[in-house]
């Protein structure tokens, strides 16, 4: 499974993707992005993980903007 992070505290994602490889010593984490921007940026020129996980909240917006863009759709 391929997995994508989005989390501006790296030892949340750290934690996470500790979590998540724990669980199933299989899963890929493509990327940890911290920004917004550098999200977009990314789903725009990769194709889609199985998941993604998204912090709400980052300091350059919100994780909906990404939703909002349809970017995933790829």
């Amino acid at each position: 499974m391929k997995v994508v992070i989005i989390e501006d505290e790296t030892s949340v994602a750290q934690n996470l993707s500790d979590l998540l490889l724990e669980i199933n010593p299989h899963i890929t984490v493509l990327v940890v992005l911290e920004t917004i921007k550098d999200s977009l940026k990314w789903f725009k020129q990769n194709t889609a993980p199985d998941i993604a996980f998204f912090d709400i909240k980052s300091a350059d917006g919100s994780s909906f903007e990404i939703l909002d863009l349809d970017v995933l759709k790829n």
